[in-house]
């Protein structure tokens, strides 16, 4: 016997049900197309400002240990608090390095490893040219820093660094400050209290008499 012919009402159902799943599918695909195109405008972004997040890790980094060599100069000179933050907020980081590693010198051979690794995390920071070089922002996700100096004649010279490769520099960075702070018995927490320290002459300090006219 033949099979009895579909019933009309169902085979209109079922047109009217594939029409829908069709252009559910497509819409769907609309909306994966539209989230894609998002996911990727969010990641461009993300990876654009990394870039400067992990610049300000630099920056905080480089603060602690301009501090560490403030604290230093304050133990070895016998100095206080407030004489200590007058001389050396007069001083540039260069200074402040150069009279650490001369105090440290005083006892002979005993401090011989800090006074290097003070060399080695000048050099190897590089931090005026990341910080007073002239900022290339034209490349995406890059940041590019060239300096500048005349000694003799014009010496330039450009560095280009993407968020790993600054991470990577605070990373080591990071790791000097700790072995630093070993060797001189000035943890983390000692630079941290010297900044409350300071942070609080702002209101309390005696302020310097005008200078004659």
């Amino acid at each position: 016997m033949e099979a009895p012919p579909p019933e009309s009402g169902k085979a209109i159902v079922n047109k009217a049900t594939i029409a829908s799943l069709v252009e559910t599918v497509r819409v769907d695909k609309a909306s994966i197309a539209s989230l894609t195109a998002a996911a990727a405008e969010l990641t461009k972004i993300t990876q654009s400002a990394l870039i400067y997040i992990v610049l300000g890790s630099f920056m905080v980094s480089w603060s602690r240990f301009e501090g560490m060599l403030e604290i230093l100069i304050k133990r070895e000179a016998a100095m206080s608090d407030v004489h200590a933050v007058i001389i050396c907020s007069g001083l540039g980081f260069e200074r402040k390095a150069s009279i650490a590693r001369s105090l440290l010198a005083l006892h002979g051979e005993k401090f011989k490893t800090a006074i290097a690794l003070i060399n080695k995390i000048v050099t190897d920071a590089e931090r005026n040219a990341i910080i007073h070089g002239l900022v290339d922002q034209s490349q995406l996700n890059c940041l590019g820093f060239t300096k500048r100096s005349t000694d003799q004649k014009l010496n330039v010279k450009s560095q280009l660094f993407d968020a790993p490769k600054m991470q990577a520099k605070v990373q080591t960075l990071t790791g000097q400050l700790d072995r630093l702070g070993g060797i001189l018995g000035i943890p983390h927490t000692d630079v941290v209290a010297y900044e409350k320290m300071t942070r609080s002459l702002a209101s309390s300090s005696p302020t310097a008499p005008n200078p004659p006219s």
